[in-house]
């Protein structure tokens, strides 16, 4: 057997298991198997998207990328971050992906059960895990001619066409309708997915609400999501190897974008009447445009010459404007015009200075944080002063 093909699972119909999965992180297997102290805590979830969230926050870790052999197998290194999946009953656990040397290996462990073998959530788990973190080869072990164990790794290939029952939508919406069930929403499946908001009687169909949110927008823009993650992810690492100074800019890019894919968060939308993307969101613009800067060469010290630099600009134009004769209005409407550019620019450096003063001194995430509490717990009357608790 060459290549994987999901030969693993029962041709007949698959079966459901008694209880439902949930999932495990472990940061760093090898405290596990090397014994060392303090091992990586074991880090239990409820459900798969948690999971992923974070074993791709932990992805881009250097020590991922280490080649440190075991001694029992001199050609496979050890295995690093874990994902892995149990039984809420107890009757089955095993690691499912394991990065060892950089890459992710789908650990073939779970071939023992044959319950797992039958299980479409097991199936469904494979395929999502593969398109959001990626698979590169599956590891089994099979036995030599005295017994012992041997380390097989083989290509990975997810040809499984099984689609989830009854919906036409693939594994990657299974977030967006996973936080709808959350948040009290009925889902029905069909030839179009119908949803039904908390306190209302009557289903209604995604595609009803318009292009952006047909099944295949939907599906487009959280690949899209994904794709932009994973990017994240590998710039983050290649920061780590070569120590490259914008590696806290893109950890705080990571970080937020945790903070609102899991809800935590509201996305701040530039264009309220936009569908949600990641060009359309006011912070992570921020950072990109301190990430660009940072690439260029730009330090804190020199993003504050910029700013003194734009201030010098806007004053040396209203100068020139004051001093111009009254009955000079070309002159005039076209020094305004050049303020008006100014005073742009110099709000552009000033916005772009305090987001890297915020990153650099690593308050960003919490600066947004309390504004959006704030946000909340405030009450405005209409003039935009802010009263008291007490105020009515």
């Amino acid at each position: 057997m060459s290549t994987i093909v999901f030969t693993w699972f029962s041709s007949a119909e698959p079966k459901k298991p008694v209880s439902a999965w949930k999932y495990y992180i472990i940061a760093d297997m090898k405290t596990w198997s090397q014994n060392e102290s303090p091992r990586s805590e074991l880090e239990q979830y409820d459900t798969l998207d948690a999971a992923i969230i974070r074993f791709n926050e932990l992805r881009g870790e250097a020590y991922n990328n280490e080649t440190v052999n075991s001694e029992s197998d001199p050609e496979l290194p050890l295995a690093r971050l874990t994902l892995g999946m149990q039984n809420d009953a107890g009757h089955m656990a095993f690691d499912l992906i394991q990065v060892r040397g950089g890459k992710n290996y789908l650990n073939a462990d779970f071939t023992c059960y044959e319950q797992a073998r039958e299980d479409t959530e097991l199936q469904d788990t494979i395929t999502a895990v593969s398109e959001w973190c990626g698979i590169d080869s599956v590891l089994d072990y099979q036995k030599d001619a005295v017994g012992n164990d041997i380390a097989v790794i083989m290509p990975f290939e997810n040809q499984s066409s099984k689609p989830m029952p009854n919906t036409p939508m693939d594994a990657a919406n299974d977030e967006l309708l996973q936080r709808m069930k959350k948040a009290n929403y009925k889902i029905k499946h069909g030839k179009y997915i119908a949803v039904q908001p908390p306190d209302c009687g009557t289903f209604i169909r995604l595609k009803s609400l318009g292009e952006f949110y047909s099944e295949t927008a939907l599906r487009n823009r959280l690949k899209a999501k994904t794709a932009y993650e994973n990017k994240i992810a590998q710039q983050i690492q290649e920061a780590q190897a070569t120590g490259a100074s914008n590696l806290v800019v893109l950890k705080t890019m990571r970080f937020y974008m945790i903070s609102f894919s899991g809800g935590y968060m509201p996305i701040r939308k530039k264009n309220p009447q936009h569908i949600l993307t990641w060009e359309n969101d006011a912070e992570l613009d921020k950072l990109t445009a301190l990430n660009a800067k940072i690439n260029e060469g730009a330090t804190l010290n020199s993003l504050r010459a910029d700013m003194a630099e734009k201030e010098e600009a806007v004053r040396r134009i209203e100068q020139t404007r004051d001093d111009c004769d009254n009955s000079d209005q070309d002159t005039i409407m076209k020094l305004n015009a050049s303020l008006l550019l100014a005073e742009k620019e110099l709000h552009e450096a000033a916005d772009l200075l305090t987001t890297a003063e915020q990153v650099l001194g690593g308050t960003f995430l919490q600066t947004v944080a309390d504004e959006e509490r704030n946000r909340k717990e405030s009450k405005y009357v209409p003039n935009g002063t802010k009263p008291g608790g007490n105020a009515r």
